[in-house]
């Protein structure tokens, strides 16, 4: 399948496509990180809610804060100091970690003329008062951003919005499910190449490149090749770099499932429509896939071995962003687990912008051989 050139134009340059896309349209664009801010809050003020996922590799600025943080944090703030965010009309930091939360109050410090603000999302889903206390942070992180912007969100508008997201969503696991029975329609790359977009657009347009990639999909080459690639799960929190995944498609490692948050976490999950926005929004942080991060109503490993099992696939690669602490205090008791079951796994460390790519992917190719 050829990738759009819409995609391929938002990928290889996300900032200068954020920038052009600002002043064409004179609307704010406001940055989130990762894949727990709520977006269709973002786009109901006529914002545009921006990933930041990578971009550029820093130039070496100083920057506050220890080089023990992960890379995805430190990139981020060094690419502010250098200037390269300037198009940014605020920024949106769940509270994910340690980290995250430094980052927040380093960037309140440094640009504190421009919105930004901490979600203060519930580390545990589990308890009395969890949903209660979500709906209060949801519409006190609406109120913030109406009294910085002088706005009003308005609840038809932020239906219509969860109305374009949910549309999204579904295009997306449309799309997974289509290549899950034949992975010769779309290879990771591509795949996660629709993700990681979907992050960085403006849903509306997304959905209809998304609507004629699924016609394509639909009406398949009448013959396919007969060797099927080793079906397996990546688990951890975002895929860098990205050419990891043209790294997998080499291997002959098909990713039919995963848990990444640049990944089937950020589509899994539909809000219902119903009377009450927040609700519906708070409600839907409880049907996400389980993460490391947050301690949900299923564990992690109960999950991953559940949908290994369900969808015969032959093993699991745990990626982890090198400093990610949740992932690594996580990961024991994940490889523990899995082991049990008789379940193959492969641990790999990185970093945005590695340079071990020769080493990842000589271990990528002894993962698949002994998968044969």
């Amino acid at each position: 399948m050829v990738q759009p050139i819409e995609i391929k134009k938002v990928l290889d340059e996300p900032f200068e496509y954020a920038r052009q896309w600002k002043l064409e349209h004179s609307k704010r664009v406001i940055g989130t990180f990762l894949s727990d801010a709520p977006e269709e809050l973002i786009d109901a003020s006529d914002s545009l809610p921006f990933a930041l996922l990578d971009g550029k590799k820093g130039l070496g600025a100083g920057i506050p804060i220890p080089s023990f943080a992960c890379s995805l944090i430190i990139n981020t703030l060094q690419q502010a100091f250098l200037r390269e965010l300037e198009f940014l009309d605020g920024l949106v930091i769940p509270y994910l970690c340690d980290s995250s939360r430094s980052l927040f109050h380093l960037w309140k410090r440094n640009f504190p003329i421009q919105f930004s603000d901490l979600l203060r999302l519930p580390k545990k889903l589990k308890g009395d008062g969890v949903k209660v206390y979500l709906v209060h942070e949801l519409r006190r992180f609406m109120e913030t951003l109406e009294a910085f912007y002088g706005i009003s969100i308005t609840k038809e508008g932020l239906w219509k919005s969860i109305g374009i997201y949910n549309e999204n969503r579904r295009y997306l696991r449309r799309i997974k499910a289509l290549r899950y029975g034949n992975p010769y329609l779309m290879s990771n790359f591509e795949f996660f190449s629709f993700i990681k977009s979907s992050m960085l657009m403006p849903k509306n347009q997304h959905n209809q490149i998304l609507k004629k990639v699924i016609t394509e999909m639909e009406s398949p080459p009448v013959s396919s090749p007969s060797i099927l690639p080793k079906k397996v799960f990546l688990s951890g929190k975002i895929a860098v770099p990205f050419e990891i995944f043209q790294w997998l498609d080499e291997m002959g490692l098909f990713v039919a499932d995963d848990d990444l948050a640049v990944g089937t976490r950020y589509f899994s999950y539909e809000v219902k429509e119903g009377e009450d926005p927040f609700h519906a929004l708070a409600e839907s942080y409880f049907k996400r896939i389980p993460s490391a991060l947050v301690e949900g109503k299923e564990d992690r490993l109960s999950y991953i071995v559940k949908r290994v099992k369900g969808g015969d696939l032959k093993g699991v690669i745990s990626l982890h962003l090198k400093f990610c602490e949740p992932l690594i205090f996580d990961y024991p008791d994940l490889k523990k687990g899995l082991d049990r079951e008789g379940i193959p796994n492969l641990f790999i460390e990185t970093e945005l912008h590695t340079l071990a790519s020769s080493q990842i992917k000589t271990r990528l190719q002894a993962f698949a051989e002994m998968l044969e």
